[in-house]
């Protein structure tokens, strides 16, 4: 299970914190993505575009690359947490005209396209989740999110 944790000090510096504890074996790096970087989404080969630059922890593994945490460059962090039993995705095919992006993307694709929290509502607003096995540990992992924006304000 992870965990994280947002704070902002009586100087209204905010912090971003969280927690790894995963019982499978990771290669983790930095990664620093650029501004307008393409990239394939893993569910659909669909093509995407960061609008936002961000360095981000991760690992690419079986051709694709995955994120465990990161910060772009408007101050936007968030961060994927496994929490075993507690994640439910829409099934591949029924995404009711929403975009869909696999959870495996998920944070990849808010850190390249969201600058703050009000942005990433918006973007949620039109999305569905796909759950995919992971390759690390070959089932659909139980992710869950949160996400940071340089006001404060968390989701």
């Amino acid at each position: 299970m992870c965990t994280a944790i947002t704070l902002q000090s009586q100087q209204m510096e905010n912090f971003f914190g969280r927690t790894m504890d995963f019982s499978y074996w990771i290669e983790p790096q930095l990664y620093v993505v650029p501004k307008n970087y393409v990239w394939t989404n893993i569910l659909n080969n669909h093509r995407f575009y960061n609008y936002y630059s961000f360095i981000g922890i991760g690992q690419e593994s079986d051709g694709a690359l995955g994120f465990f945490d990161g910060v772009n460059e408007k101050g936007f962090a968030a961060a994927a947490l496994y929490f075993a039993d507690y994640a439910q995705y829409a099934m591949p095919m029924i995404h009711l005209g929403k975009k869909p992006v696999a959870s495996l993307d998920f944070l990849h694709y808010i850190l390249g396209r969201c600058g703050s929290i009000e942005e990433l509502n918006i973007i949620l607003q039109n999305l569905s989740l796909i759950g995919l096995p992971d390759p690390i540990t070959q089932t659909v992992a139980p992710l869950h999110w949160l996400a940071t924006d340089r006001s404060g304000q968390c989701q």
